[in-house]
């Protein structure tokens, strides 16, 4: 976040699950602590009760001028999250090997972050992961990997009115 600041973008929404990073981030950002309407601790609050959180969050960045137009003609520059990455890190997989990858919530988050792009619809998104997610397969009889495959496709399918690409950034 501060990397993205530092390159001249302004938070205005901020979710985060850890309650320790939302904590040290929020202190660090007057904004936010001013906001507290303007953060969450969990994309699931943000789209549960189809999407009612959602919606009102749109109506508040729109209300306080933090927001204007909609669809692809929006004012918001960039949405930018990492969903949570331990299911695919080649260290401290914090995963049961008794249950198949695709089978844990948390490794599924990506199709939540497209319904978040989706509803803002900012001029440029990024999806931020560990490059494990490039080797990482649904279940270990699988012999090629396949996760990476079925996100970027669900977000190339999704997004034809974006140009989707990859890098591996090292």
């Amino acid at each position: 976040s501060l990397g993205m600041e530092n390159a001249g973008f302004k938070p205005i929404f901020v979710s985060e699950l850890n309650k320790d990073a939302m904590s040290s981030y929020v202190a660090n950002r007057p904004f936010f602590q001013q906001n507290e309407d303007l953060r969450c601790n969990d994309i699931d609050e943000l789209l549960d009760n189809n999407a009612a959180t959602l919606k009102k969050v749109r109506n508040t960045l729109k209300d306080r001028g933090l927001l204007q137009g909609t669809g692809r003609k929006t004012s918001l520059d960039l949405i930018c999250g990492g969903p949570p990455c331990q299911g695919f890190s080649g260290i401290g997989h914090r995963r049961s090997y008794g249950v198949d990858k695709q089978d844990l919530p948390s490794n599924q988050l990506f199709h939540k972050m497209l319904e978040v792009i989706q509803a803002f619809q900012p001029k440029i998104f990024l999806f931020e992961n560990v490059k494990g997610l490039l080797s990482a397969k649904w279940r270990p009889e699988d012999k090629h990997p396949n996760i990476w495959q079925q996100v970027y496709e669900t977000y190339k399918e999704t997004f034809k009115n974006y140009t989707v690409r990859w890098e591996l950034v090292l």
